[in-house]
C-alpha cells in the first residue's frame, strides 16, 4: 500500500494491561465498543529518516463515539457568537458558494469537552420544502 511510512502498528491496553486489541493503517478496519475505564495506546510508526518521525510528535488520536441522545442543531447565516441570524431557508444558486455555520439550539450535551467534533451528513434538497 502507498504510505510515507514504512510500517504502523497500535495496540490498546486496559488498565491492567491486558492488551485488548491490535491493529495497524486502516482505522475502518477496527470497531472496539470498551467499557467505562482508563486504556493505554501504544504506537509504533517506523520510518528510516528520523525527521519524519519526529513530525508525528504533536501527533492526536481521534476517537469516534456515537451519541448518546439525540441533538437538535441550528443553522446561521453567520457565526452565532457574531449574532448570526437563524435560517428557516438558505437558497443557493448554482454555481455559486454558500457559507452557512451550525451550532447547538440550547445547551450542548453534558458528555462535550473541549477538542470534541461533531461530525455527521448533511443532505440538501434541489427543490422547496412543502409545508
Amino acid at each position: 500500500y502507498e504510505s510515507a511510512y514504512e510500517g504502523q502498528l497500535w495496540q490498546l491496553y486496559d488498565a491492567r494491561k491486558k492488551r485488548l486489541a491490535v491493529g495497524d493503517a486502516f482505522p475502518d478496519h477496527y470497531k472496539i465498543t470498551l467499557a467505562k475505564g482508563d486504556y493505554t495506546v501504544l504506537l509504533q510508526v517506523r520510518h528510516e529518516n528520523m525527521a519524519m518521525l519526529e513530525k508525528l510528535t504533536q501527533s492526536v488520536l481521534l476517537i469516534e463515539r456515537p451519541l448518546k441522545d439525540n441533538i437538535t442543531l441550528e443553522v446561521h447565516s453567520r457565526a452565532p457568537v457574531t449574532g448570526g441570524g437563524k435560517l428557516t431557508e438558505l437558497v443557493v444558486n448554482k454555481g455559486s458558494p454558500a457559507c452557512f455555520y451550525v451550532s447547538f439550539a440550547g445547551a450542548e450535551p453534558a458528555s462535550a469537552v473541549a477538542g470534541d467534533s461533531l461530525t455527521g451528513k448533511l443532505t440538501l434538497v434541489d427543490t422547496p420544502l412543502k409545508k
